[in-house]
C-alpha cells in the first residue's frame, strides 16, 4: 500500500463509530478514571488512562463472550453434534491485548480521538502494556495464530495455558552468555484478568498412585498428595 493508498485507508477508516457509540465509550472511561483512579479525561497520566480504558475494552469484551455464550448454549439444545475446541498449550504469545482489541472491535480512531483531549497519543498507552508472559517461542507465537484464524473463521474455540506469575524468562546477552531473568509482565497485563475465585479447582502434585481393577476396568487412586487450589481466569 502506498502513501496515497494509505491516506485514503486512513480517512474512510477514521469515523466507523456515531456520535452516541463515542459518547458512550468516553462516558464509560471517564467513570473509571473518576471512581478507581481520581481524576479526569484531561489531568489523568498516561498509566491512569491505559489502564481505564483497557477495563472499558475488557468489560466490552466480557459481554460479547456472554452474549456468545448464550447463543451457543440455544444451538446445542437442538443440535447435540455441535462440538467445542478447547487448544491447551505450554505457550500462547497473543501481543498486547489492548492494542489487538481496540483494532478488532474498530474502536481505535475512537480512542485516538478521545486523546485528542489530552496531550497523550494512543501509541503511549500501548508503550505501557508489556506482551502477556506466557511463552517466548514459536509454540507460542503458533498457538496465538491458531487462535486467531479459528476465531476469525467462527470456530467455538478457547485456549488454555498456565499464568506464569514472571513468564517464563527473559533472555539476555552478559558479556558473550546468555543469561535468563524473570518477565515481570503482570503490573501491566493484569487488568485483563478476570480472576473467577468461586471456581476454584483442586490439584494434586505428587503423592502415591495406586492402581485397582475393578468390574469397571482399571482405576488409579492418588495418597498423600499436596494440594494446590487452582483459580480460574
Amino acid at each position: 500500500m502506498n502513501l496515497k493508498d494509505l491516506i485514503t485507508h486512513r480517512q474512510t477508516q477514521k469515523k466507523k463509530y456515531t456520535e452516541s457509540e463515542y459518547e458512550k465509550f468516553r462516558n464509560s472511561v471517564s467513570d473509571q478514571l473518576e471512581n478507581t483512579f481520581h481524576c479526569s479525561i484531561e489531568t489523568a497520566e498516561p498509566y491512569d488512562m491505559y489502564r481505564a480504558v483497557a477495563t472499558v475494552v475488557n468489560s466490552e469484551l466480557q459481554t460479547k463472550r456472554w452474549d456468545f455464550n448464550k447463543t451457543r448454549r440455544a444451538v446445542e439444545k437442538h443440535d447435540s453434534d455441535k462440538k467445542k475446541i478447547y487448544y491447551i498449550s505450554m505457550e500462547f504469545l497473543m501481543g498486547q491485548s489492548l492494542k489487538n482489541n481496540l483494532y478488532n472491535l474498530g474502536q481505535t480512531e475512537m480512542v485516538r480521538d478521545m486523546l485528542d483531549e489530552t496531550n497523550m497519543d494512543i501509541t503511549d498507552l500501548y508503550d505501557l502494556e508489556p506482551d502477556a508472559g506466557l511463552g517466548n517461542g514459536g509454540l507460542g507465537r503458533l498457538a496465538a495464530c491458531y487462535m486467531d484464524a479459528m476465531a476469525s473463521c467462527g470456530y467455538d474455540v478457547t485456549g488454555f495455558c498456565i499464568k506464569y506469575d514472571y513468564g517464563l524468562f527473559k533472555q539476555k546477552l552478559v558479556d558473550g552468555w546468555q543469561v535468563e531473568m524473570p518477565d515481570n509482565w503482570l503490573p501491566g497485563g493484569h487488568v485483563w484478568l478476570n480472576a473467577r475465585e468461586d471456581d476454584v479447582y483442586k490439584v494434586g502434585f505428587y503423592g502415591q498412585y495406586r492402581e485397582q481393577w475393578g468390574e469397571g476396568g482399571l482405576k488409579y487412586a492418588a495418597e498423600g498428595q499436596d494440594i494446590v487450589e487452582a483459580v480460574p481466569l
